[in-house]
């Protein structure tokens, strides 16, 4: 957190590194179509029950030892035994519960937020701003508005020839 005129706001990422090896987590886990099961008796929980849970935003969590860790993370480690810190994991199919490791990319920051949904439209850049749609997409300088229009098809049309000139 950063603390400003009084006020705490928080940092654009608050990434740490895990406090976990590989081991730990096959001791604890096993891995099953991107899902984790418990291995051992914990708290609650039985062996062969599903760890953790989805949270509002769409991601699962799941906790250990009083810390929440997402599960995508521990995913990642099982399978490649090192921890993606500093970089962010990004899920190709913009399906944040689903952590397979085949849809799991290691990306910059930047990169994972290129390929956000910024809205309502079918065509991410696009939402509804109004009666009319608005394309912003984002670029390594932040984000970059290519106008208002008149129809979803317009906006659209704006969003793929910008990836054309920009490849």
């Amino acid at each position: 957190m950063v603390a400003t005129n009084g006020a705490t706001t928080p940092k654009l990422c608050d990434l740490k590194p895990l406090d976990l090896t590989r081991n730990e987590v096959h001791a604890l886990f096993e891995l099953r179509d991107g899902e984790l099961f418990w291995k051992v008796k914990h708290k609650c929980v039985a062996p062969g029950d599903l760890a953790g849970g989805p949270q509002s935003n769409g991601y699962w969590r799941i906790k250990i030892n009083g810390r929440s860790y997402k599960r995508s993370r521990l995913v990642w480690l099982y399978v490649h035994g090192v921890d993606s810190y500093p970089r962010f994991l990004d899920h190709i199919n913009r399906d944040r519960s689903d952590d397979r490791i085949e849809n799991l990319k290691l990306v910059t920051h930047g990169e994972n937020q290129r390929n956000r949904s910024w809205g309502s439209s079918r065509c991410r850049y696009v939402y509804r701003e109004g009666k009319r749609w608005r394309v912003r997409v984002a670029t390594n300088g932040g984000r970059l508005s290519l106008g208002r229009f008149d129809s979803e098809q317009a906006a659209i049309a704006a969003v793929k020839q910008w990836e054309l000139t920009v490849g």
